[in-house]
């Protein structure tokens, strides 16, 4: 329902759902287990749509603490979250962060994709857009 309400966009909907819905996992789950860190990712997502993008980012760096310790920093989940997150700094045109975080996702992709990877190359453009963006401040 709360991916429902996401694209009709009904942000604050869409956000007690999940919230509802985490609630609910929380209950039953472990908060590391991967339903939880899901719902919080979606928790997450709904703030950022809403534009409040600081708590998005309060809710993903709990995310991707737990994440750390359960599968590591160089994990597949560690790294999309970190992305993510790169993504929201940069929104919040804080371009410090986001370029730290989009430095840890290139590292991470050089080591596992091939050089014409679309991954990697869109990682490469936006960290290109970044470095451009702080020069000009």
């Amino acid at each position: 329902m709360g991916k429902l309400y996401l694209e009709k966009p009904d942000y604050d909907l869409a956000y007690f759902v999940y919230e509802e819905a985490l609630l609910l996992q929380t209950t039953v789950f472990r908060k590391d287990h991967d339903i939880v860190l899901a719902g919080l990712t979606s928790l997450a997502l709904a703030k950022a749509q809403n534009k409040q993008l600081k708590k998005a980012l309060q809710i993903l760096t709990g995310c991707l603490r737990s994440q750390n310790v359960r599968f590591g920093t160089n994990s597949v989940a560690s790294i999309d979250t970190t992305g993510l997150m790169g993504y929201l700094y940069a929104r919040e045109e804080n371009f410090d962060e986001a370029l730290n975080c989009l430095v840890k996702v290139k590292k991470w992709q050089s080591a596992r994709l091939p050089a014409s990877h679309s991954e990697l190359e869109a990682t490469n453009e936006a960290i290109k857009k970044l470095e451009e963006s702080i020069e000009w401040v």
